[in-house]
């Protein structure tokens, strides 16, 4: 977990910026695969604690602006609402893209909502405003995240599954 909390936070400095003309540019991150990928293959308290802690901790190391604990709120239900979800649709022991989707959907849905509310709170912008371009940037998210954090899944499950069959111990 804290290895998960450390590449969270040195993540976010790699950022896909996508500039479309009259809009702030849209700012695409893969922190959120290993959320993902801490949620569904150890817990989903795991992966709630580990968006949580490195939140706060990214927070105070490079503020952006104010820290708001309402952004923490959100990394840290993210991680639960992604991980639950992704059980409940996973009915099979085996991993299935659909629910990599639908869970990573969601949880950005409620993710970009969310903390929409939390900009109008702290900037006094209108909703309206602030919502278009990111609900356009969570669109690309899951069509840029969705197929990433499958691949990584199904990785990380037959190495979870099987550590005898590391690639580490190839002969």
């Amino acid at each position: 977990m804290g290895l998960a909390t450390a590449l969270i936070i040195a993540v976010p400095r790699f950022v896909i910026n996508i500039p479309i003309p009259g809009i702030p540019s849209i700012k695409i991150c893969c922190d959120f695969i290993i959320i993902f990928l801490i949620s569904t293959q150890i817990s989903p308290v795991s992966g709630a604690i580990v968006a949580a802690v490195s939140n706060i901790i990214h927070t105070f190391l490079f503020p952006s602006g104010p820290f708001f604990p309402g952004f923490t709120l959100t990394d840290f239900l993210t991680g639960l609402i992604i991980g639950y979800l992704f059980k409940i649709l996973n009915k099979k022991n085996n991993i299935s893209f659909l629910a990599c989707l639908v869970s990573i959907f969601l949880a950005i849905s409620f993710k970009t909502v969310l903390n929409t509310v939390w900009f109008n709170i702290i900037y006094h912008i209108a909703f309206n405003i602030l919502i278009w371009p990111r609900i356009l940037a969570g669109i690309f998210s899951v069509i840029l995240i969705s197929p990433i954090a499958y691949k990584l899944s199904i990785f990380f499950d037959k190495i979870i599954k099987n550590p005898s069959n590391n690639l580490m111990l190839d002969k």
